[in-house]
C-alpha cells in the first residue's frame, strides 16, 4: 500500500483550504459589498438580485470547472492542473479586489464565476490522495 508522504499531504491539504476559503470568507462581506446602501455594488432595488447573482455564479463556475479540470487533469496530471488552478485563483483574487476598488460589477461577478471554476482543484486534490491509498 503506497502512503503519501507528509509533505505531499499537506500540500494537498492546504490546496483543499484554499479552494473552501475561496467561497467561505467571501460569504460574511457579500452582504457588505451588494446590498449596504454605503456599498460600491448598491444599485437601489436590483440589489437583493445582485447579491442573488453574486452567490449564485460560483457554484455555477464550479458547475463547468470541475469536471473540465478532471478530465484534463487525467491527461496531463494531477500536479500541473493544481498548480494551474492554485496560480489562477491567486490572480483571479487580486482582479476581485481591483474590482471592487473600481466599483465594476460585472468584472466582480466574471471572477466570481471564474473563482468557481477553478475551485474544481478540491476535487483533484481529494483525488490525488485517494489515488494513493
Amino acid at each position: 500500500m503506497n502512503v503519501l508522504p507528509y509533505s505531499t499531504l499537506t500540500t494537498l491539504m492546504f490546496t483543499i483550504i484554499m479552494d473552501v476559503m475561496g467561497v467561505g470568507l467571501v460569504l460574511p462581506l457579500l452582504p457588505n459589498l451588494v446590498v449596504s446602501s454605503t456599498s460600491p455594488f448598491y444599485n437601489g432595488i436590483d440589489s437583493l438580485f445582485s447579491y442573488g447573482l453574486v452567490l449564485a455564479v460560483w457554484s455555477l463556475g464550479g458547475f463547468f470547472g470541475s469536471p473540465f479540470l478532471g478530465s484534463f487533469s487525467d491527461k496531463i496530471g494531477r500536479k500541473k492542473i493544481l498548480i494551474i488552478s492554485l496560480s489562477c485563483n491567486a490572480l483571479i483574487y487580486a482582479f476581485t479586489a481591483f474590482a471592487v476598488l473600481q466599483k465594476w460589477f460585472l468584472l466582480f461577478i466574471l471572477m466570481r464565476f471564474s473563482s468557481g471554476f477553478f475551485s474544481g482543484s478540491f476535487e483533484i486534490a481529494q483525488a490525488a490522495v485517494a489515488d494513493k491509498r
